[in-house]
């Protein structure tokens, strides 16, 4: 037999099933490469999105997948809804806070001893000005909820920090029923109060402004401040109708508790 023949033979097939392995490795490398492009794009082998990528995220901060199928008048109407709740929240916020310094004379007349003089109002006020203290801890407390939890979850705490010391306030008893006790429990009710409106403001104003695109920002941002202000004068409407119907000692009885 002719082994150069042989050997001519052979060569080609020996060549041949050498270039497999190459072959086989450079198409799994370029694989790899796609795969690692499609999940640099945001996008993994499950479909999962990944935080790289802007477009994924939530307003709360988290991963999203759903695609909002709504028609754009569902939409709209959504969008309404929650900038009036938001604006209402701020509302019924103010008003709380605003109408305790609107009956701050005789709040100091039920929970602080007889003094002689306007003692008893300075330190009604006194209190009254504790809560501008907490607001800052107020901020960053519903902040921190309203970036890890949702601007909602905080907005809904900060709403209900302020509706159960108001409505406790009410229910309070004076410095004639239970003595000095009664000036630590309003303390503490103010306090609350200044925490809840120090985050209040701002998660209510990230709340509504979100649900809108920027250029709009301006007007539905000054929505939110006119809600505030229009709170504000609630407590004096109602404060100036109940001082204008009931007697002096109607009101420190029991008609001072009615608005809260």
């Amino acid at each position: 037999m002719d082994i150069e023949g042989n050997d001519s033979c052979v060569t080609p097939l020996l060549s041949d099933t050498m270039e497999v392995p190459t072959a086989t490795k450079f198409t799994d490398k370029k694989n790899r490469h796609l795969s690692m492009d499609v999940m640099s794009d945001g996008e993994g082998d499950n479909g999962e999105r990944f935080e790289d990528n802007p477009l994924s995220r939530s307003s709360n901060g988290h991963d999203s997948l759903s695609h909002d199928a709504r028609t754009p008048e569902e939409i709209k109407r959504h969008e309404l809804f929650m900038t009036i709740a938001g604006i209402a929240g701020n509302v019924l916020e103010w008003y709380d806070f605003a109408v305790f310094g609107f009956f701050g004379d005789i709040i100091g007349d039920v929970f602080f001893p007889p003094q002689e003089g306007h003692a008893a109002i300075i330190e009604s006020f006194a209190v009254f000005g504790g809560a501008f203290l907490m607001r800052p801890i107020g901020g960053v407390l519903m902040g921190y909820i309203g970036d890890t939890v949702g601007r909602k979850k905080a907005l809904e705490i900060s709403i209900f920090l302020m509706a159960i010391p108001t409505f406790c306030m009410g229910c309070l008893p004076g410095y004639n029923q239970v003595g000095w006790i009664a000036i630590v429990l309003l303390s503490m009710v103010r306090l609350l109060q200044g925490l809840s409106v120090g985050g209040q403001l701002v998660s209510s104003l990230v709340f509504t402004l979100e649900k809108h695109p920027k250029p709009k920002w301006g007007l539905y941002g000054a929505y939110v401040m006119v809600g505030a202000n229009i709170g504000t004068l609630l407590g004096g409407l109602v404060a100036f109708a109940l001082r204008s119907t009931l007697s002096d000692d109607a009101l420190r009885s029991w008609g001072w508790r009615i608005p809260f």
